[in-house]
């Protein structure tokens, strides 16, 4: 019985306020208007319930926003941003900017990790070159200097097979466009790459 009276106290009072906001706005007296607008603020923060938080999910998005140029753009990215944010309380946060903070740290831990596999095997196939590289421009046990790698005469099959300057166009342009691309995927358009390649040599050349 306390509790329903306290209730009904608390929504007199808000209505009185928002009664002499209204008031006051229509009367055109800024100061008065202002005024009962701080006390409303004021009232909804000291009456607001223990878990509802302080800041709204449009709050949330602006420090995203911020602190991530990517939101918005980035496709991958921002549906992770909803995904983690679907599974977070707001209220257990401080404020939007410390939200923000923690799902963008989620989202990039996350593709930090798909990134780093990537990143080995790149490193890894940078090594293999190095070795047949000098493989191919160490001296002969004659005397003699090694002939220098050259390009495969029929279809390219990998980037080994191709010249020096198609395989490191191939590989710019697939860093560039499957860059959050799964290994499968890469492999695939180096490979269309290749074809696509191989074939304009051989019509530059006049072959079939």
């Amino acid at each position: 019985m306390a509790s329903d009276l306290e209730q009904m106290l608390r929504n007199q009072l808000q209505n009185n306020i928002v009664h002499r906001l209204d008031s006051a706005t229509q009367a055109g007296d800024i100061q008065a208007a202002r005024k009962a607008a701080m006390e409303l603020s004021e009232f909804n923060q000291k009456h607001r319930p223990p878990d509802t938080p302080s800041f709204t999910n449009a709050d949330i998005r602006l420090a995203i926003k911020a602190k991530a140029p990517w939101f918005g753009v980035d496709p991958r990215r921002s549906a992770k941003v909803v995904e983690f944010g679907k599974n977070m309380e707001p209220h257990s946060f401080k404020s939007a900017e410390e939200f923000a903070d923690k799902v963008i740290e989620a989202v990039e831990e996350e593709y930090n990790e798909k990134e780093e596999p990537e990143a080995e095997e790149e490193d890894e196939e940078k090594e293999e070159k190095k070795v047949e590289r000098k493989k191919t421009d160490a001296p002969s046990s004659s005397g003699a200097r090694a002939i220098p790698r050259r390009a495969s005469a029929g279809p390219w099959a990998k980037l080994s097979d191709a010249p020096k300057e198609v395989a490191d166009q191939i590989r710019g342009a697939a860093d560039k466009f499957t860059r959050n691309a799964t290994k499968e995927q890469r492999e695939k358009y180096i490979a269309t790459a290749l074809g696509t390649a191989y074939a304009a040599e051989q019509r530059a050349k006049g072959r079939k």
